[in-house]
C-alpha cells in the first residue's frame, strides 16, 4: 500500500512538472517611413539609392543622430501633421521624447536645407543600441544640390 502511494505521488509530480511547449503566436508587421513630408515641407529630395538619374553637385556627407530621452530645457519642435501641416510644439523640461526614423525625417530635411542642399542620396537609417535596446537612430547620406 505504501508503494502504491509513492508511485501515485511520483506520477502526479511527473504529470504536473512535465514540459509543455507553447507554440509562438503568429505576428506580422509592416514598417513604412514617409519621405514625402521632406519634399512637401522643405522641398528636399530623399532617396536610399546610391545614385540618381538627375544632374547634381555634391555638397558633402551628413550624419544626423538623435537619441530618445528627457528634454532638459525648453525647445521648439516642428512636426508634420496630415491634417494641420507643419505643427510647431513647445517641449518643456522633463518631457520624454521617443525618437523613431519617421520623426527624424524633418530633422534631416531641415539640416540638408541649412547646408545649402536640396537632396540627400545614399541615405541610410541605422538604429543606435545600448546592447539591449534601441536608444536612437542615425541617418547618413550625401547632400546634393540639383542642377
Amino acid at each position: 500500500m505504501h508503494k502504491l502511494k509513492i508511485i501515485t505521488l511520483i506520477g502526479i509530480v511527473a504529470a504536473l512538472s512535465s514540459c509543455t511547449s507553447t507554440r509562438p503566436k503568429y505576428t506580422a508587421s509592416i514598417g513604412f517611413i514617409d519621405y514625402s513630408i521632406a519634399s512637401s515641407m522643405y522641398d528636399v529630395f530623399l532617396t536610399e539609392s546610391p545614385s540618381v538619374s538627375l544632374e547634381y553637385d555634391a555638397v558633402g556627407s551628413i550624419v544626423v543622430s538623435e537619441y530618445s530621452g528627457t528634454v532638459t530645457s525648453e525647445q521648439i519642435k516642428e512636426q508634420y501633421d496630415e491634417l494641420y501641416g507643419k505643427v510647431t510644439t513647445k517641449v518643456k523640461k522633463g518631457e520624454w521624447i521617443e525618437v523613431n526614423p519617421q520623426s527624424m525625417i524633418l530633422s534631416v530635411a531641415k539640416a540638408v536645407k541649412e547646408l545649402g542642399g536640396d537632396g540627400l542620396i545614399n541615405m541610410e537609417i541605422e538604429p543606435i543600441t545600448n546592447g539591449l535596446s534601441v536608444v536612437g537612430y542615425r541617418i547618413t547620406g550625401m547632400v546634393i544640390k540639383r542642377k
